[in-house]
């Protein structure tokens, strides 16, 4: 394989991984009840946020392709709608989350 085509699964790779580990320390901290992350509805943003992750970290170790694309795919909708909600919250200037 060329150095070429190696960036983009790299790249990937890294991003999955980084924000992964931000997703489980972020709901280590909810579980030892440090500092609880918002919900949706009953169930803490970071648990989806931590699912949506691992799915797309599984669709990088499978080598079925039609499994592939619906793992990734399973985890980045939550996880991407989730981000999106924080944000319309900030740009319509509503209290959606609590302060720290």
């Amino acid at each position: 394989m060329r150095l070429v085509s190696l960036i983009p699964k790299i790249l990937l790779w890294g991003l999955i991984l980084t924000g992964l580990w931000g997703a489980l320390s972020v709901s280590y901290s909810t579980i030892m009840n440090i500092d609880p992350c918002p919900g949706i509805f009953t169930l803490p943003a970071c648990y989806l946020v931590s699912t949506g992750y691992l799915l797309m970290l599984a669709s990088l170790i499978v080598s079925s392709v039609p499994l592939k694309n619906r793992l990734f795919y399973s985890g980045w909708v939550p996880t991407f709608f989730n981000r999106s909600r924080r944000g319309w919250c900030r740009i319509d200037h509503r209290q959606c989350l609590p302060e720290k």
